[in-house]
């Protein structure tokens, strides 16, 4: 279930595919939940359930402003072992400000 509360749509069915070049490729079999934009309402439930807040704005930019409770993770740095500390067991708000 996404952030917003929908559901999300099942992937395509396991089994192969083929391309001219590699012959047959499996395709995976495990979905993967894709991120998606959060309601402030949303957010703010989430943190008050746990939820870990990462900004991967860059540091000089997280310095300057940053989200209050927010763990600054660079996005050039964002690895795992950068993540490591993060609780598997709650869910990741991830953050970023773009002012193009």
């Amino acid at each position: 279930m996404r952030v917003d509360g929908s559901n999300i749509e099942p992937g395509a069915e396991t089994g192969t595919c083929s391309t001219p070049d590699s012959g047959s490729i499996p395709r995976r079999k495990e979905k993967t939940e894709m991120a998606s934009p959060a309601r402030v309402a949303d957010v703010r439930r989430l943190l008050a359930e746990g939820a870990q807040l990462v900004e991967v704005l860059p540091e000089a930019e997280y310095a300057e402003l940053h989200l209050e409770g927010a763990r600054n993770i660079p996005l050039k740095l964002l690895d795992a072992e950068t993540t490591a500390d993060l609780d598997p067991g709650e869910p990741v708000i991830v953050y970023c400000h773009d002012a193009l």
